[in-house]
This record gives structure tokens, sequence and C-alpha cells, in this order.
């Protein structure tokens, strides 16, 4: 049986880890995404897709229980039913990123951003664009957090641990080469994902993600 998370409920539970299971097109499309949320498709319902998806869940899982979402709710009610027998009950977000945004949260929304000389942005661009978004931002969640009797978060090995499960080297002085889109597009997820258990607002997080995802839909 398909268990429905409404959008109060999941904006409350910063322990849940939000998936959303649409292709990769579709998050960067004119109907954006929920910032936070961590992309992983499933483009059909058959038993070897399935399968490998819940592999992939069971990895995540250990960050905290999974929901997933789509667009309506629809495709995704579909997949928690059908993900049951290899993952148990399974909870996805009612209404998807239409209700999410009807419940008046904000959406991600990232287009493409003109750069000056049409020059490119090169790896070392973005890495310091992102380290410094990040830095920034999971600092002040520190800072709520202690005032909250919560520990320290340990900034710098919050960031290399970023690095290092997306599969991209630690930038070094020099570098020319660019990331490629989809694994820089997986750093800022992750790098959301971890914001939001941290307690960064939706807000907030649309504020750190769409300008670092504008800047991967760069030609």
């Amino acid at each position: 049986m398909a268990i429905g998370l409404n959008p109060l409920d999941l904006d409350q539970d910063r322990s849940l880890v939000l998936v959303d299971m649409r292709p990769p097109a579709e998050r960067v499309s004119e109907l954006g995404f929920i910032p936070g949320s961590l992309l992983q498709p499933l483009a059909e319902l058959t038993p070897p897709a399935l399968r490998d998806f819940a592999e992939k869940m069971a990895h995540l899982s250990s960050d905290g229980p999974i929901v997933l979402t789509c667009v309506s709710g629809h495709r995704s009610g579909n997949a928690v039913r059908a993900l049951e027998p290899l993952l148990g009950p399974t909870r996805h977000l009612e209404g998807g990123l239409l209700g999410w945004g009807a419940a008046g949260y904000p959406l991600c929304f990232p287009e493409p951003v003109a750069v000056p000389g049409g020059r490119a942005p090169s790896e070392a661009d973005f890495d310091r664009a992102f380290r410094s978004a990040f830095l920034g931002e999971l600092i002040q969640c520190s800072l709520d957090g202690e005032e909250l009797g919560l520990p320290a978060i340990d900034t710098l090995d919050a960031w290399q641990q970023l690095y290092a499960a997306t599969g991209l080297p630690l930038p070094t002085a020099g570098a020319a080469r660019r990331h490629p889109a989809e694994k820089a597009r997986e750093l800022i997820d992750r790098a959301g994902a971890r914001l939001r258990l941290h307690g960064a607002t939706a807000g907030q997080l649309v504020h750190f993600m769409e300008p670092l995802y504008s800047a991967t839909l760069t030609g």
C-alpha cells in the first residue's frame, strides 16, 4: 500500500531523503524541481529496473527514510507499490512537485545564464562558486544549530565528502577541464540534500541551488 506524505510533513521532517524519480530532462525543464531533492530516475517499472532502483535506494536509506516524488504523485505512487516487495513500505509525496508548489513552497527553476564574451565557465569557476555558496550556507546552518544546542558541523569535511560521494576530484589550482553537467548537478543535489538535513529552509535551498544549476546549463 502506497503511503502518501503531504508537503507540510515533508518540510517539517528534515530526516527524510526526497528522491526525484523523473528523467533528468524534466528536472531542468520549465517544471522545475523541489529544492533539496536528489535525482534518481526510474523510467519503467520492469523487474530489472525496479531491482536496480531498489539497490540504489538501499544505499540512500542509510541517510534517512526515502520519499519518492514526481510531477503529480501518480508515477511515484505507482513506483512505491511496485517497489514494496523489494524495499518494504516506502512513502511518496502526495501531489508531487505540483502539490508542493500549490502548498506555497518554492521550486527551483534553473535557466541558462548569459556568459560575458561567450566564455563557458571552467571547472575552476564552478568549483569556486560552489565552495563559496555551500560553505556559506553550511556555516549559517551550523550557527543556527549551535543556538539550539546542536553540535558544530565540520564544514570543510562536509565539502570534501560531497566530492568523494559524487566521484569528482577535489579542486586543484589551475584546473582547466569542465565537470560533466550531470556530475556537477549531482554535486549540487547532494549539497542541497545535506543542507536540508542541517535545517536549511526551502527558500534558502532555492537561493543556493538555482544559480549553480543555471551555470551547468550554459553552453
